[in-house]
C-alpha cells in the first residue's frame, strides 16, 4: 500500500512539472548598449586582502572615465582612499593610468599606479549605472592583493 501511494505521490508531482510554464529571462534589464553609458564619473568602493585573506582593507572614491576610442576607455588621475582596514594596507592608491574596453557591457580594464602597481579589474554592468569588478593588484616586492566586489555606481 505504502508503494503504491509513493506511486501516485510521485507520478503527481512529475505530471505537475512535465506541465510547468518555464520562463527563464535575464535578470537585468539594460540598455542596448550599457557600454556607452561609461564615460564620466563613478564612485564606489570594495575590498581588497592578500591571498591567505589575513590583511583585509576597504577602498573607496571617485573615478573619471574616458572614452579612449569605440569600445575603449581611460581612467587617469584618479585617487583612491582606504576607509578601514589592516595598518599594511596604503592610505590612498593613486591610479596613474588604467585602459580597457568594454563590450555589450562587459568590462577588462588593466594598468599601473604612481607607485608602479599592475592592476587588472575584469567586471560587468549590472544596472545601467552600476558596475561590479574584481581583480588583482601586483605590488612592488612581489606580494598580489585580490580585489573583491568593487562596485561603482554612476554621479
Amino acid at each position: 500500500m505504502k508503494i503504491r501511494s509513493l506511486t501516485i505521490l510521485t507520478t503527481l508531482l512529475f505530471s505537475h512539472l512535465a506541465f510547468a510554464d518555464l520562463t527563464v529571462s535575464h535578470p537585468l534589464q539594460l540598455a542596448a548598449d550599457p557600454c556607452s553609458n561609461l564615460t564620466g564619473q563613478w564612485d564606489g568602493q570594495g575590498q581588497g586582502q592578500d591571498k591567505s585573506g589575513a590583511v583585509k582593507c576597504i577602498y573607496g572614491g571617485t573615478v573619471t572615465v574616458k572614452q579612449d576610442g569605440p569600445g575603449s576607455f581611460i581612467i587617469t588621475d584618479s585617487i583612491v582612499n582606504k576607509i578601514s582596514g589592516h595598518l599594511i594596507c596604503p592610505r590612498q592608491i593613486p591610479l596613474k593610468e588604467l585602459k580597457g574596453t568594454c563590450v555589450k557591457g562587459v568590462i577588462s580594464a588593466q594598468g599601473e599606479t604612481q607607485g608602479k602597481t599592475e592592476i587588472t579589474l575584469n567586471g560587468a554592468f549590472q544596472s545601467d549605472t552600476s558596475v561590479t569588478l574584481d581583480g588583482t593588484m601586483k605590488l612592488e616586492g612581489g606580494m598580489t592583493a585580490q580585489i573583491t566586489q568593487f562596485v561603482l555606481n554612476k554621479r
